[in-house]
Order: structure tokens, then C-alpha cells, then sequence
């Protein structure tokens, strides 16, 4: 039964799950998004397109709670850059509905939003889709970047994620308009990392409007596209940051799976990065 203990000394989470037998479309071929199913919960029509809601055969999230699947597409192996602005402005209107209702669901304090593509991402189907896991506690990482946030405001008087946008300088720009700015961050922790941010300060994702993530979606679709060429079809992950806390700035975080993480970054806790921000922002308007 899948179940959450705590660690020792920091009192981190860890999720245990029993996955004896979980399929790997990589390896043994077989693709359950391209076959109809009673796992499929919901639709969403996108032009001559589908983005379909299924429940998780093999979830991670403990007994009682809720995790979903987002199929962006019946086309197999169709990257995100693949779509189009609206396609891209339907999946992020997905995601924030979606999101709502687990919010609403028993026991969920946090809902967790990723999409993993390549076999070094952490993905077991090839099949491209998006994650959502209905947590019962505020992951770690969510709740440093909380105290960061409160701890930085209280010191300088202003959100750290509106400052870096106010000051990046334009050669770690990828693209902007009047609602977004992706950028390579000063400090970036992964090699080609890049963050698309909604430049008025917003917390929740599942408060925002159509009109922003239209918006949005303009961003969004032009990085990816640059994003997917420049890493030539590697492995990659984006992760939603997000809170409740009013204090937080939410961010898409995408990052390439370049290299696989040494025992002293996973026992220091210390990432190393081979390649400046300047220079993957270079990279990613060249391409």
C-alpha cells in the first residue's frame, strides 16, 4: 500500500509506493495513451486534437488520494513544440482546471504539477504527457522556497522572482510580451534551465485567468520550440513552482537531463552546473 514516512534527522517526506510490475513503454513498446480506455476521465477538444484526462493506473500518491494523467495529444511521441500557441494555451488552461478540483479533493494540500519526457527524465512511456499528484503535505522543496520568499521580502521589501525580472539582463532574455518573460536564471541550477514566469506577481496557478495564460501561452510556445532544438531531442523535465502563499512567484521550470547527478551533489545537496546561463540563453535564441 502506497504510504508517506518521514526522514529521521530533516523530517522530510518520502513516498513508498507498491509498484511491482509498473509497464515501461520504452521498453517492452506498448503505449496505453494510443488505445481508447476506461481510464480516461475527461476530454478537452483542441482544434483537429484531443488533450485527455486519465486516472493513474500506478500512482504514487497514498491510499485516498487522487493523482491524473494529461495526455496532451493521440499522436504518439508529438513533442510539446509540436502544438500550436492555442494547443499550448488549451494544455495550461488543462492543468490550472485540473488542478482546482484535486485542490478540492480530501486531504490535498499541495498539488504537484511536472511533465517528465525521455527515458532519462524519470518518464516510463514515450508517450508525451503531463503529471498531477494530489499531496497531503507541502514538499520540501516548496516550503524552502517559502521562507526564502518571506525572508527575502522582509529584507529587501520585494519579491525576489519580480527583482530578477526587473533586473535580468537581456542576454539571459528568451523571449517576453506583456504578460510573460522566460528567462535563463542568474543562478541556475541545471545546464540549459529556463524559467517562464508571469510577470505580474501571482502565487496561485490555479487562480489564474484565461486572459493570462493566453498570455502566457505566447511565451511559452516560442521557448519550447527553441528549448526542444537546442537540446536535440535529450531527455527534459518541467516542473510547475507554485504556493499558496502570497508571498511566492510561481514559475514553469524547464531544465535538460545532460548528465546524471553525482554522489556529491545528491549527498551535499550542492548542484553543479557546466554551462552559464549567459551562454544556454545565447544558445536558445541562436537555434
Amino acid at each position: 500500500m502506497n504510504h508517506v514516512r518521514y526522514h529521521a534527522i530533516t523530517g522530510d517526506p518520502i513516498l513508498y509506493v507498491d509498484h511491482r510490475r509498473k509497464p515501461n513503454g520504452y521498453v517492452d513498446g506498448h503505449c496505453p495513451f494510443c488505445h481508447p480506455s476506461e481510464s480516461i476521465k475527461k476530454v478537452y477538444p483542441v482544434d483537429d486534437d484531443v488533450i485527455t484526462v486519465w486516472d493513474n493506473l500506478y500512482p504514487v500518491v497514498p491510499e485516498g488520494l487522487v493523482q491524473e494523467l494529461v495526455v496532451e495529444s493521440r499522436i504518439h511521441e508529438k513533442p510539446l513544440g509540436g502544438h500550436s500557441e492555442r494547443g499550448i494555451a488549451a494544455w495550461l488552461q488543462v492543468l490550472r482546471d485540473r488542478m482546482r478540483l484535486l485542490y478540492g479533493h480530501p486531504g490535498v494540500l499541495y498539488v504537484s504539477a511536472f511533465r517528465n519526457w525521455g527515458r532519462q527524465s524519470g518518464g516510463t512511456q514515450p508517450h508525451p504527457h503531463s503529471q498531477l499528484y494530489g499531496l497531503p503535505f507541502i514538499p520540501p522543496a516548496i516550503e524552502r522556497e517559502r521562507e526564502g520568499f518571506k525572508r527575502l521580502r522582509r529584507e529587501s521589501g520585494c519579491c525576489p522572482v519580480c527583482r530578477e525580472i526587473e533586473q535580468v539582463t537581456e542576454e539571459r532574455v528568451i523571449f517576453r510580451n506583456s504578460w510573460a518573460v522566460s528567462l535563463t536564471p542568474y543562478g541556475s541550477m541545471h545546464p540549459l534551465e529556463v524559467w517562464v514566469i508571469p510577470r505580474d506577481h501571482a502565487a496561485r496557478y490555479d487562480d489564474l485567468s484565461d486572459s493570462q495564460l493566453v498570455g502566457m501561452a505566447e511565451v511559452f510556445h516560442r521557448t519550447i520550440v527553441a528549448f526542444e532544438r537546442a537540446i536535440g531531442g535529450q531527455a527534459y523535465n518541467i516542473v510547475l513552482h507554485h504556493d499558496h502563499d502570497e508571498d511566492y512567484h510561481l514559475r514553469f521550470v524547464m531544465f535538460a537531463r545532460t548528465f546524471t547527478y553525482s554522489g556529491f551533489v545528491l549527498g551535499t545537496g550542492t548542484w553543479i552546473n557546466g554551462l552559464d546561463p549567459e551562454k544556454a540563453a545565447a544558445l536558445l535564441k541562436e537555434v
